[in-house]
């Protein structure tokens, strides 16, 4: 079979592959995907909906309404062509995330293959980034890390792809543009800007690392004026977000973990084989492509340092430094030289191993997808007045946005919080529980540890009074 069209066929697997996954599991990378994303987007879209008070305070706001705007127009797309049913355009979104992770995957893995002169197709990086069961997963949420990676990746291949052409052009510009919004998407990612200005500087493109600082300092004005309307007062979250976790060390009040678990999330991120390839071929990527290896480094780092770590924040260093190894290893493996090929072979034998088995014993496909699936599923029934959940601590109800309507809608961590609501229950007929409770006999859908009930008012009644 001819090179290319096996190359392309490869390519569509991996696309049917992330779309199949976006679609058929719709669990949650984490409550920042709804609290941050889902929620401000419906609430947007329609004046309702939930907004966590801590970090949407209009006087000294630590979210930006750019990354919700972004969802907001969207949805307002899908709203004005007639499209408002929550199970459809839940997975469109994810659907949606999915394609631009996996466009941008491409891009960045063709200019990697640009850099190091690859006399193949990058065939190698594609592999792994397209077919990492944790990239995979997810590639397909509305987490802000999943978001900012996309522009980010494309912003990098642009604005580098001519790096000995001196003069700013179309490309370059786009570049700093797409950089800058992955910034003001997830706000960690404000180091690649700036160190791309200051990379810029030290090879003498002086107009380039202008341009990008004006291009940056627009959209960061942009962003201000953005928020400044919808939260009614003069404040840059961004800048509230550092001052936030840093001088008021609120990150590190969720839990403080030791500097090296860093390594720990990194591996468990790319697999065993891969995180091998990335710590042998570092020093061969250093040397060919110095500024994106060492920023890569420079922002695992940081991520390592910081006393706050979560699983999440290490996707985006996880992306470069895979890109970058296994775009070297492929390099490395061209001369197929009978040691390579053997190195190469086993290789291949161990991702796919080790990503069979992560992606059927550790890959959570459905982590946190209760309640908000079946709150998507209450959206569409005709009968529904309103929605009570509990359970779950509460953080991980989905909100108006799973209704998809504006409708009375509660949450509570627990069932004894229930009664301190004084709500009016003739407004409510449906409750989510967890499924060793069931509070109203009429049980419309059990999924993954939770009750889809229908309820009688005297069933909320009895409920409430408990």
């Amino acid at each position: 079979m001819n090179k290319k069209i096996l190359f392309f066929c490869f390519l569509f697997v991996g696309l049917v592959t992330h779309l199949y996954i976006a679609i058929a599991f719709q669990s949650r990378a984490w409550i920042d995907e709804l609290w941050a994303v889902l929620n401000p987007a419906y609430r947007l879209l329609t004046g309702t909906g939930f907004l966590d008070p801590n970090d949407w305070n209009p006087q000294f706001p630590v979210r930006t309404w750019l990354t919700p705007g972004l969802l907001f127009i969207y949805m307002k797309f899908l709203q004005v062509i007639g499209i408002s049913n929550g199970l459809i355009v839940l997975p469109s979104v994810r659907a949606l995330t999915s394609l631009v992770s996996f466009l941008s995957f491409i891009c960045f893995s063709f200019f990697l293959s640009k850099k190091l002169s690859l006399k193949e197709k990058p065939w190698l990086p594609l592999l792994v980034l397209l077919f990492t069961p944790e990239f995979i997963h997810f590639s397909t949420t509305a987490d802000l890390s999943a978001w900012g990676i996309p522009p980010l990746l494309f912003g990098l291949a642009l604005l580098f792809f001519e790096e000995e052409n001196t003069k700013p052009n179309l490309k370059t510009r786009l570049g700093c543009c797409l950089i800058t919004l992955s910034a003001l998407i997830r706000f960690q990612f404000g180091v690649f800007p700036l160190t791309c200005m200051g990379w810029l500087f030290i090879k003498k493109q002086k107009r380039k690392a202008v341009e990008l600082c004006c291009i940056g300092t627009g959209f960061l004005f942009l962003d201000f004026l953005l928020n400044a309307k919808i939260n009614g007062t003069l404040q840059i979250p961004i800048l509230n977000y550092f001052l936030v976790n840093t001088a008021h060390g609120r990150a590190s009040g969720f839990g403080v973990s030791p500097f090296y678990i860093a390594f720990e999330f990194l591996w468990r991120w790319c697999t065993e084989p891969v995180f091998l390839v990335l710590c042998l071929f570092a020093y061969f990527s250093f040397r060919r492509m110095p500024f994106l290896t060492a920023i890569s480094l420079g922002f695992c780092l940081i991520h390592a340092f910081i006393g706050h770590k979560e699983y999440r924040f290490f996707y985006g260093p996880a992306v470069l430094l895979v890109a970058l190894g296994s775009t070297s290893f492929q390099k490395w493996a061209e001369r197929k030289t009978k040691f390579s090929q053997i190195i190469l072979i086993g290789f291949l034998i161990s991702f796919f191993s080790f990503s069979f088995w992560r992606g059927t014993k550790k890959v959570a496909w459905r982590d946190y997808e209760i309640p908000s699936k079946l709150e998507t599923i209450v959206g569409t029934m005709p009968d529904i007045k309103g929605l009570v959940t509990y359970g779950w601590g509460g953080i991980y109800s989905g909100g108006n946005y799973t209704l998809y309507r504006p409708l009375p809608y509660v949450f509570a961590e627990k069932k004894e919080d229930l009664p301190k609501m004084n709500l009016n229950l003739a407004q409510f007929n449906y409750v989510i529980s967890p499924q060793e409770e069931t509070p109203c006999q009429e049980i419309i859908q059990t999924q993954s540890g939770a009750n889809l009930l229908r309820c009688t008012n005297e069933e909320l009644q009895d409920l409430f009074s408990k």
